[in-house]
């Protein structure tokens, strides 16, 4: 693996201390985009009711801003500063988010043009499907090289990741939580899963790309 390659990896592997479903994972890239746009304008709608000069006297009425910070005084708009900046920072995670999920992307398709990357690389190759520990070995067509094939699946699961694997429901890269990789003798290419009910609809989708 490249040191891009796994620059990129380690920035899909999100963090243990981000907010829920802040992880690249979670959704697609345009989600994370959506909910960074709206948790942005709930931090700006916050930030708008702060005022940093109001002062109310505690267990009374409000006072004059000339007041300074005492013991009897508090300032009543400061929560709204803090869910703000809870807000901007939950935004800043899911724009990350998006991006990790498009570098991703563009790291295993880096050898292909960007309009190949939402092809199904399985059609018209597979010549037949057996069933594997785990998943399943597609067989390919005499001349095909596997070792491209690999590649091109690799980069279309990253490219299924990024759309929230929405969109290809028969294909087998369509799936959470895959590994593609070449055949021990080389020759044909595997799709595997430690899932499984995944495994099943590996198996399943595999079978409906045999050329006939």
């Amino acid at each position: 693996m490249s040191l891009k390659k796994m620059s990129v990896a380690v920035l899909m592997a999100g963090c243990a201390s981000q907010a829920p479903g802040t992880q690249p994972g979670a959704m697609s890239a345009a989600e994370h985009r959506e909910h960074a746009a709206a948790h942005a304008e709930a931090a700006n709608e916050h930030e708008a009711q702060y005022d940093p000069d109001a002062r109310v006297r505690r267990g009374g009425s409000p006072t004059s801003s000339e007041v300074e910070y005492d013991l009897d005084t508090y300032n009543p708009t400061v929560n709204h500063l803090r869910e703000g900046g809870k807000e901007r920072d939950i935004a800043q995670e899911h724009e990350a988010a998006a991006e990790a999920l498009e570098s991703f992307t563009d790291a295993e398709c880096s050898e292909f043009p960007p309009e190949s990357r939402k092809v199904c690389p399985l059609l018209t190759v597979v010549t037949g499907e057996e069933d594997v520990p785990g998943g399943a070995r597609l067989i390919l067509a005499d001349g095909v090289p596997p070792t491209a094939v690999v590649d091109h699946m690799l980069c279309h699961h990253a490219f299924a990741q990024e759309k929230g694997y929405i969109g290809m429901p028969r294909c087998p890269m369509y799936l959470k939580a895959v590994q593609i990789s070449l055949s021990p003798d080389g020759k044909s290419v595997q799709i595997t899963s430690k899932d499984d009910a995944t495994v099943s609809e590996i198996r399943k989708r595999a079978r409906a790309h045999i050329s006939k």
